[in-house]
């Protein structure tokens, strides 16, 4: 190709050109080039990272390049960041701000996201749209041990104990799920109870009394008259606290209960006959504990009257999918599975739902791409050997053209030898 110049001799202008190009580059290279610019001009250059991490507005979307140089201006630049810190899921993503744990910025990017989870509780709460931070929210359930620790970290930067079976401030034996119902139960129903009192009129001191305790009954509030006398109905309360503990648990999207202001428009789990709390201490024995305490003694059992195999090849066998697979198939083995009544019952693998037949799509895939690039190889080679074999008798044909017209000649030539001789 032409001659081009390495560089514009501008920072700015030179990062602007390969910035939408650096996720492959090594960090220290990132933060090279951006440090360079930044030093030239530290607004346009925090701007161009915004620019390049940006998802919703026209950006490059960058995660890789936003997320390297955002951590690297959280600990030399804290208070650029603290200032812009709002614009980190307004234009990338909310779990670009865990970059920002281990930095000067930490506190203030904590108490960000316990003020938007506020926000969003109270969003909930008028039937309003929250954001996307629950999503992008760490789980301490995931399989990935990393996330996991994050997570741990965030929930007890947040107030929470995650993880142990008695949260602080709960006062419950309750497991990590349960004590986060429990608490967007209070914060839902302490929004209703610490919001604005629902007005009433009264002429009289008496009546303000009488008419504040009936107006309770009938919200889920505080009850209040101009004169300053206010009620409120704990009934109502533990039924909205226990009706929001429920939505928590179930999810909003699969249940049919709700908290409204007005009492007779609410729909109250305590209203459900069919719906129940279950308590259950460490040391509770379940239906299913027993069933499948019952189906191993069982097992143990059969193992004693029928024994063991003590062959290896036979114990190498059975760990082999391979072998597995076609006995479970040509029905030298069954499956026992222990049913709701107590009872095992024997049966091929096809009537069993704990055993499906799949195929392995992916490793398919991978067999027919192997095949395909043998394939290709054989038929090169071949090519290969058609064009060398066509060579080869263009050669044998020009050599036998050769050795025919020398033959002639010397004919020709022995013959007027003899005719000179013979005048």
């Amino acid at each position: 190709g032409a001659i081009a110049y390495n560089t514009t001799n501008n920072s700015l202008l030179d990062l602007f050109g390969i910035i939408g190009s650096l996720w492959s580059r090594d960090e220290d290279e990132i933060i090279e080039k951006f440090q360079s610019a930044f030093n030239q001009d530290k607004e346009l250059a925090v701007k161009m990272m915004f620019y390049a991490g940006d998802i919703r507005h026209g950006g490059l979307g960058e995660r890789r390049t936003f997320r390297i140089i955002l951590r690297w201006l959280a600990k030399n630049y804290p208070t650029i960041v603290e200032d812009n810190i709002y614009l980190i899921p307004l234009l990338n993503r909310w779990d670009s701000i865990f970059e920002l744990i281990d930095t000067p910025v930490a506190q203030k990017m904590f108490e960000f996201i316990k003020e938007q989870i506020i926000h969003d509780l109270d969003q909930l709460a008028d039937n309003q749209p929250i954001s996307l931070l629950g999503k992008w929210l760490p789980s301490i359930n995931t399989s990935s041990e990393k996330t996991r620790e994050l997570a741990k970290r965030v929930a007890k930067a947040l107030g929470y104990n995650p993880g142990s079976t008695t949260p602080s401030g709960d006062g419950l034996n309750v497991d990590y799920e349960s004590s986060n119902a429990l608490a967007v139960a209070y914060e839902f129903t302490k929004s209703k109870y610490t919001g604005n009192a629902n007005s009433i009129s009264a002429e009289s001191q008496y009546d303000a009394i009488n008419g504040c305790m009936n107006g309770a009954n009938n919200y889920n509030g505080m009850v209040a008259d101009s004169g300053g006398t206010q009620s409120l109905s704990l009934t109502n309360m533990l039924k909205s606290y226990l009706t929001n503990f429920a939505v928590a648990m179930d999810g909003a999207s699969r249940t049919q209960f709700n908290v409204d202001t007005e009492v007779g428009k609410s729909s109250y789990v305590t209203n459900d006959v069919t719906y129940y709390f279950f308590l259950e201490s460490e040391n509770s024995v379940t239906e299913t504990d027993l069933l499948t305490t019952d189906f191993y003694n069982q097992l143990f059992n059969q193992l004693c009257v029928n024994g063991a195999t003590t062959d290896s090849i036979k114990r190498d066998m059975i760990n082999d999918p391979e072998y597995l697979m076609q006995a479970l198939k040509n029905g030298q083995l069954f499956i026992s599975s222990l049913n709701t009544d107590g009872y095992f019952y024997q049966g091929a693998y096809t009537l069993n739902g704990y055993v499906a037949e799949v195929t392995d799509e992916e490793a398919i895939a991978q067999a027919e791409m192997e095949y395909e690039l043998t394939k290709t190889k054989l038929n090169y080679k071949e090519e290969t050997l058609d064009v060398k074999m066509k060579n080869i008798d263009t050669e044998l044909s020009a050599l036998t053209t050769e050795y025919d017209t020398v033959k002639n000649l010397i004919s020709k030539n022995v013959e007027k030898v003899f005719t000179m001789f013979s005048t």
